[in-house]
Formats: C-alpha cells, sequence, structure tokens
C-alpha cells in the first residue's frame, strides 16, 4: 500500500522528513475535499492507544483507527494534522482526488507576518 505522506514522525523511517517541514501556514482550498475522502476510508485496523500531537506533546484523544481505498492507507493521526496542520500529502495521491497542481497551490494565506 501507498501512504498518503511520508513523514518520519507517522512512518518511523529516518530517511522521511520531519513533520515540521511537512505543515504549512497556509490553507489548501481542496482541505474540505481532501477531509471527506481520508473521513471516508475502509477502516482496516486500530491502533491501542491514542496518539500524541509531536507539534504540541499533548495527547490527542481520538480513535486511532487505519484507513484505506484499496491503494493507499492513513490514518486518523494523519487525518489530524492535515486538519489541524495543513500536512502535505502525496502528488499522486492529490492527483487521484482529482486535484492537480494548479488547483493544488491556490491556497489561502491563514496566518500574517
Amino acid at each position: 500500500m501507498k501512504k498518503i505522506a511520508n513523514v518520519k514522525e507517522i512512518s518511523n523511517k529516518a530517511d522521511d522528513m520531519s513533520i515540521v517541514y511537512a505543515i504549512g501556514s497556509s490553507e489548501d482550498v481542496c482541505k474540505p475535499k481532501i477531509l471527506a475522502y481520508l473521513k471516508s476510508g475502509d477502516i482496516t485496523g486500530k491502533a491501542s492507544e491514542n496518539f500524541v500531537d509531536v507539534i504540541t506533546m499533548k495527547e490527542i484523544n481520538a480513535v486511532p483507527f487505519f484507513f484505506s481505498d484499496g491503494e493507499y492507507e492513513w490514518s486518523a493521526e494523519e487525518i489530524y494534522y492535515v486538519e489541524r496542520y495543513n500536512l502535505t500529502l502525496d502528488k499522486e495521491f492529490l492527483l487521484k482526488l482529482g486535484i492537480d497542481g494548479k488547483e493544488k497551490y491556490r491556497r489561502r494565506k491563514l496566518y500574517s507576518n
């Protein structure tokens, strides 16, 4: 199965980039479409415990399900990071959702300098 994001804090692979570099201060205009897709995936399993937000170091009280669409797999933790921190997702996964490069980079600025 393919992953929707490759960040070492979730994958536990040292070669993956840190989530710090995969979150943004702007929000993808397609975020509602992405979240709806992720939340509607087939449940394939459940972790035995909640997860910790690696940005705030607080435990997140959420049902730690794993999801799949038959080609990609993801976790409730990844959904949380998309929702809360605008986690950058795999470009091929976004293309599968019908989100092309032009649409992907039309982003709303959330924070001002």
